[in-house]
C-alpha cells in the first residue's frame, strides 16, 4: 500500500515537473521539486503582477481611487474630469469646451469679451475702439489723432505778468495771468495794475508769458487800458514777437505807432487776451 502511495506521489512531482500550467506551476525544473508559483492570473483571483514596488494594497479596479501617490512624468493621458487646483501646472496648448460667463464669455472654444465699464475694469482690445464720453485723466507721453495732425498737448496752468520798460520801475496791485495750451496754440489772459511809477519811459513790454513764441508766426491781443497818462490815443495794441516770452504795446494815435511806457503812471491797468503759436 505504501509503495502504491509512493509511486502515485512521484508520478504526481514528475507530471508538475513537465507539464506545463499557466497558472502557478513553472515548467521548468526548480528546487523543491520544481514547483515555484507563478503569478496568479486575475481571472483565477490573482493579481496578475510579476514585479512590485513600495508597500500596500495592489490596485486593479477601472475607478480606483489613489490618495497622495506622486506620479511622475506622465508621457500622456486624457484628463477630462480632473479638479482642484494646479498651483505648479506649467500648460502648453488648453483646449477647453467650458462655456464661460461674465466680461469674458464663451461657448465652447469660442471666446469672446462682453461690454464691460468701471473704475479699472475696461478692456479695449479693438484697433479703432470707439469711446462715447470718456473722462481721459491725465494722459502721459500720450497722443489723439485726428487724422489730419496729432494732438499731443493739453494743458493749464497760471502765469506771473510784469511790466518791462525801457526805463525807470513800477510796482504793482494786482499781477495775474493764466493760460490753456492746445497743442501748438496758447491762449492768455492777464491782468496788471499799477501801484507806483518811478519816471517811467520808452517801451513797454509784458513778460511771463509760459511758453516760447513760435519764430516763425506774431500773436495779436486784445488790449484794454485804463488810468494811462497818454492823450488822444485811438488805441492800445499788443502782439508777440517770435521766439519771445513777452507781449509787446503799442499806442496808436493819429495813424502812426509808439511807445506808451511814459503813458504809465500810478494805478495803471492793462488787461489782455489773445493766442500765439509755438
Amino acid at each position: 500500500m505504501r509503495s502504491i502511495l509512493a509511486r502515485l506521489i512521484l508520478a504526481f512531482i514528475l507530471l508538475m515537473n513537465h507539464t506545463a500550467y499557466a497558472d502557478g506551476i513553472n515548467t521548468s525544473p526548480q528546487t523543491l521539486g520544481g514547483i515555484v508559483p507563478l503569478p496568479l492570473s486575475v481571472a483565477n483571483g490573482g493579481t496578475g503582477v510579476t514585479t512590485s514596488t513600495g508597500t500596500g494594497s495592489t490596485v486593479l479596479s477601472n475607478n480606483a481611487t489613489l490618495v497622495g501617490p506622486a506620479l511622475g512624468t506622465i508621457a500622456s493621458g486624457v484628463a477630462t474630469n480632473l479638479t482642484g487646483t494646479a498651483a505648479g501646472l506649467t500648460a502648453g496648448t488648453v483646449t477647453t469646451n467650458a462655456n464661460l460667463t461674465g466680461p469674458i464669455t464663451s461657448v465652447g472654444n469660442a471666446t469672446s469679451i462682453a461690454s464691460q465699464t468701471g473704475t479699472g475694469t475696461k478692456i479695449v482690445v479693438d484697433t479703432n475702439p470707439i469711446l462715447i464720453g470718456p473722462t481721459l485723466g491725465v494722459a502721459s507721453a500720450t497722443s489723439i489723432n485726428f487724422g489730419q495732425t496729432t494732438l499731443s498737448t493739453y494743458q493749464e496752468g497760471t502765469f506771473t505778468p510784469a511790466f518791462v520798460l525801457g526805463g525807470g520801475s513800477v510796482t504793482y496791485t494786482t499781477q495775474t495771468g493764466v493760460y490753456t495750451r492746445i497743442g501748438r496754440l496758447v491762449c492768455i489772459e492777464a491782468n496788471v495794475v499799477v501801484n507806483a511809477a518811478t519816471t517811467p519811459s520808452g517801451t513797454l513790454q509784458v513778460s511771463g508769458l509760459p511758453f516760447t513764441s513760435s519764430a516763425t508766426t506774431k500773436g495779436a491781443f486784445a488790449v484794454e487800458a485804463s488810468g494811462w497818462a497818454a492823450t488822444a490815443v485811438t488805441e492800445i495794441v499788443g502782439s508777440v514777437d517770435p521766439s519771445a516770452t513777452t507781449v509787446r504795446f503799442y499806442k496808436y494815435a493819429a495813424g502812426t505807432l509808439s511807445n506808451p511806457g511814459a503813458d504809465i503812471t500810478n494805478g495803471s491797468q492793462l488787461l489782455f487776451s489773445g493766442c500765439y503759436s509755438i
